[in-house]
């Protein structure tokens, strides 16, 4: 027992634990010399997902704000009075043209045959027509909902 608590087993133990705790931090030195030498890669990995997140939230903010400057947000009655608004100008268009036409064949030609109202059209009353009932369409499209979802098309 004498041996075994003053002796060389305890010296050889001290000796042993010391060797090891030499190792240990020979390894820590190694895996933080490790870490100064990659410590750019992980900034860089670092910053890539912040960078992702940066520019997909730019992207989805910007495109919000596209979107609402951009969106025609007038209620359905204004829409459905300009609609009306339209179709009565092309009404317009249609009679003035057909009744100046029809007036024009009865005088030279002296005879009651009805003219249709488009053949009746001039350059600028067709022009006229064509623009008047493009808008009509556009606010057609815009107040009628849409038969399908987008993610069924």
């Amino acid at each position: 027992m004498r041996h075994a608590i003053g002796g060389r087993l305890i010296r050889l133990i001290l000796i042993q634990v010391q060797q090891l705790k030499v190792g240990m931090l020979h390894a820590a030195d190694t895996v933080d010399v490790l870490l100064q030498t990659n410590r750019f890669n992980i900034q860089l990995l670092a910053i890539i997902p912040a960078f992702v997140m940066v520019s997909l939230g730019t992207k989805l903010f910007f495109r919000s704000l596209y979107t609402l400057r951009h969106k025609d947000l007038r209620p359905m009655r204004v829409v459905h009075s300009e609609m009306t608004g339209y179709l009565n100008q092309l009404e317009a268009i249609l009679l003035l043209a057909n009744d100046q036409d029809i007036s024009e064949s009865k005088q030279r030609r002296g005879d009651n045959r009805p003219m249709t109202a488009l053949g009746a059209l001039g350059d600028q009353e067709l022009g006229e027509f064509v623009l008047n009932l493009y808008d009509y369409l556009v606010l057609l499209d815009y107040s009628s909902p849409t038969p399908f979802p987008s993610w069924q098309c």
